[in-house]
Order: C-alpha cells, then sequence, then structure tokens
C-alpha cells in the first residue's frame, strides 16, 4: 500500500458529516454543559485522561469563533500545560472520535468538536421518521438535548440533589466563592483559572483555602511566576499549609531578596547609631575638645585615629558606652 493511499484511507475515516460537528440551536453553556456530562467510559478513555481531554475540549470552545483556529502554543497557555501535553491530548481525543483535526499547511490548525460523540446513542436518538438515516448524520432535537444536560448538570452538582438521597451532613458554609477565587487567578495572570477551578473541586479543595495559596504567593512578589503559582494549586490537597511545598525561588528572586535583606540591616544599624548618638547626646555637649580629645585617645592611641574619632559624635558615644558597660561589669564582680 503506497503512502498515498495511506493518506486518503485517514482522511476518510476523519471525515465526519457536520451536523456532528455543531450544534446551531445550543449555548455555548449547553454545550460545554454536554463536554461536562460526557461519560469517559463511554468514549474509551481512562478517568484521570478525561481531565486533560475534557479541559482542551473545553477551551476549543471557548475559543471558537464559531471555528477554533487556534495554535498549540496558545491551548497550551490556556490549559496551563506545554505544547507537548497538548499534542498529545489532541490524538488521543482524535482516537475517541471527539476531536477532527485539519492541518492546513501554513496556516493554524482547524479544531473541530463531534459533539455527537458526547453522548450515547440512547440519549441522542433521532424521531422515528428519520431512523433510516445514517448513524452517523443523527442528532436530538434540541429540547431532549438540553433536558439531558439539565438532568444530568441536577445529578453532579451537589446543592439540587433530591429528597430521597441519604442524608448527609451540610457542609460549613465557605465566606469566599470560586467566582473570587477565578477574579484572583486572573489578576494575578493565571489564563487557566476555569480549568484550575474545576481541577481543584474535583480535589475537594475550599475557595477559602486556594485564595490562601494566592495571598501568599501575593505575599512575596518576584519570588515565584505565575507558572509556579499554578503548579501549587494543581498539587493542592485539603488540609496542606499555604506556606508549604513552594518550588526555591529563582536566582534573580533569590538576589533581590538578598539586597531588600541587606538594607534591611543597613537601615536597623543606622536607626541603633541615631539611639546611641541620641543618649550620649548630652555628656558630649559638656566635654570640651580636649576632653574629647583625651576620650578618642584612650579607644585610638594613633594621633591621626584619634584626632579622627574626636570629631565623630558617634564614635565618642560608642566609647562612652562601652566604659558604662565595663563599669556595670565592675560592680557587678564587686557585689559577688
Amino acid at each position: 500500500m503506497t503512502s498515498g493511499n495511506i493518506a486518503l484511507m485517514a482522511r476518510r475515516r476523519r471525515q465526519f458529516d457536520p451536523a456532528q460537528m455543531q450544534l446551531p440551536n445550543f449555548s455555548r453553556e449547553d454545550r460545554l454543559a454536554a463536554i461536562d456530562a460526557t461519560n469517559p467510559q463511554s468514549v474509551g478513555i481512562q478517568p484521570r485522561a478525561w481531565r486533560s481531554v475534557r479541559e482542551l475540549l473545553r477551551q476549543i470552545e471557548f475559543c471558537s469563533r464559531p471555528d477554533c483556529h487556534a495554535r498549540v502554543e496558545v491551548l497550551a497557555a490556556r490549559m496551563g500545560v506545554t505544547g507537548r501535553t497538548v499534542r498529545r491530548v489532541r490524538d488521543l481525543a482524535e482516537r475517541a472520535g471527539l476531536l477532527i483535526v485539519t492541518k492546513r499547511p501554513g496556516r493554524s490548525h482547524l479544531w473541530q468538536v463531534r459533539w455527537s460523540a458526547l453522548s450515547s446513542p440512547a440519549e441522542m436518538s433521532a424521531p422515528p421518521d428519520v431512523m433510516s438515516a445514517p448513524p452517523d448524520v443523527m442528532s436530538a432535537p434540541p429540547d431532549t438535548m438540553s433536558a439531558h444536560i439539565e438532568f444530568l448538570e441536577n445529578q453532579r452538582n451537589p446543592t439540587t440533589s433530591t429528597a430521597d438521597a441519604p442524608c448527609a451532613e451540610a457542609p460549613t458554609a465557605d465566606p469566599h466563592s470560586w467566582e473570587e477565587v477565578e477574579e484572583d487567578l486572573l489578576r494575578c495572570g493565571v489564563r487557566s483559572a476555569p480549568w484550575l477551578i474545576d481541577t481543584l473541586r474535583q480535589q475537594g479543595v475550599r475557595p477559602h483555602h486556594a485564595r490562601a495559596i494566592v495571598n501568599h504567593w501575593q505575599s512575596h512578589p518576584d519570588r515565584w511566576s505565575e507558572g509556579a503559582l499554578v503548579r501549587r494549586l494543581q498539587r493542592l490537597r485539603p488540609g496542606q499549609d499555604p506556606a508549604t511545598l513552594w518550588p526555591p525561588p529563582s536566582a534573580e528572586a533569590q538576589a533581590r531578596e538578598n539586597r531588600r535583606r541587606r538594607t534591611e540591616r543597613l537601615k536597623a544599624r543606622r536607626s541603633a547609631d541615631e539611639d546611641l548618638t541620641d543618649r550620649h547626646r548630652a555628656t558630649l555637649a559638656a566635654m570640651t575638645p580636649a576632653e574629647r580629645f583625651d576620650l578618642a585617645q584612650s579607644r585610638y592611641p594613633i594621633l591621626a585615629r584619634a584626632r579622627k574619632a574626636a570629631r565623630s559624635p558617634l564614635e565618642l558615644s560608642r566609647i562612652l558606652e562601652e566604659r558604662h558597660a565595663q563599669a556595670a561589669d565592675r560592680k557587678i564582680h564587686a557585689g559577688s
């Protein structure tokens, strides 16, 4: 079999009816709900890998106007992953029949979601008069699909559980909401905030815990990048300390931190010198120039150094402070 025949067979396998690629009567919320409501086992994808596939489909929908021509790097930035991960997830979605990617030389790819593959045949059943149509072009009426999506959303949302469900302890009210967390992440430059919030919800994290991580990141400016914040939130579990599990700061951030600490030490030393001079200011003002020189010479025998110290109130104050300390020590030893 020649390479041309192989390419032709590949194109034929990817050719689907356009009715499967769009839901013209559905809003974006309905299409996103259809993605979230899909059972990964029904499409042959493991639950762990489905998280990445679902996020890729969601980002394709967000980029569709009405078609998605986004580059791999753009989708990777929106998902908070690398381009290699996007390509691996793309191949997985194509094998499962959920995604059609049309490669265009010299231009970005065309990403199309195969919407009919996101639900089971029973849920996407057509009216009796069109049952003779090919399976690939049959789609459910809009009202049937909307009702199915609403039912699945009610099943997924714990706040809308039915009265027949077993009684469970009501969770403590959280003072914050996920909308506030999303706003904080967007202000921090995290473009994959919706996907990140879905991950946190699946891990059982509460909004106030996520905001504590963001606040800790904001309280240390220039120490970590936005990517470090995303990776820390991905590893977040309930009960973890917000100050732990952070990566080491970069070399530039460490240098800035060292400069900041050195500046703080200089400020503290300057303040201590000013307090020392203020304590002995009255004593030095009552001394004559000769007495100041004698005081400086008692510490510095070299004449030039003594003259310089006699003109420095700080140096004279340090000498007086040492004399007071020595006198206090002699009193203590004499009393013992």
